[in-house]
């Protein structure tokens, strides 16, 4: 067919650099994000872990009490909960991850960071997973980067 792009008649070395320019593109972009994204610039939006390098900025409010207990309640809990006695009752949160209580959150900070958290280059989406019902704004992704990053007062 004419005018139509096949894979098959791309040399290796050109269709190796599409594939990477798309893989580049597909990951970021302003304003891809959910609710709460205001589209201000551009930051790597993936599900591959990665540390967000947020900033905790003078004068900060967020503790565990005005964020940090709602935040995993909201979305952590169903999943990493000590109540939950198998894998597939916790949506195969492995056992032992759980998220109820500030110091088992502590106990995983890093990890949380790398995986939900957002800063003022990436925004991580690896958890909680695409199939759940909750799933946190960027903003909210923002304030968990800089709660993180303040030490989860």
């Amino acid at each position: 067919m004419e005018g139509v792009l096949r894979l098959e008649d791309m040399p290796g070395r050109t269709l190796g650099l599409v594939v990477v320019a798309l893989v580049a593109l597909a990951g970021c972009g302003p304003g891809e994000g959910g609710e709460g994204d205001d589209g201000g610039g551009m930051r790597l939006r993936t599900r591959s872990p990665g540390a967000t390098e947020a900033d905790c900025p003078d004068g900060s409010t967020l503790t565990y009490d005005t964020f940090g207990r709602e935040f995993f309640e909201a979305y952590c809990v169903r999943c990493h909960d000590s109540q939950l006695a198998t894998i597939a009752e916790r949506n195969g949160a492995p056992l032992g991850t759980d998220l109820e209580t500030l110091a088992d959150v502590r106990m995983h900070l890093e990890a949380i960071d790398e995986a939900a958290a957002a800063g003022p280059t990436r925004v991580n989406l690896y958890m909680p997973p695409s199939t759940s019902t909750a799933i946190p704004s960027d903003a909210e992704r923002d304030q968990l980067g800089e709660w993180i990053a303040c030490g989860a007062p």
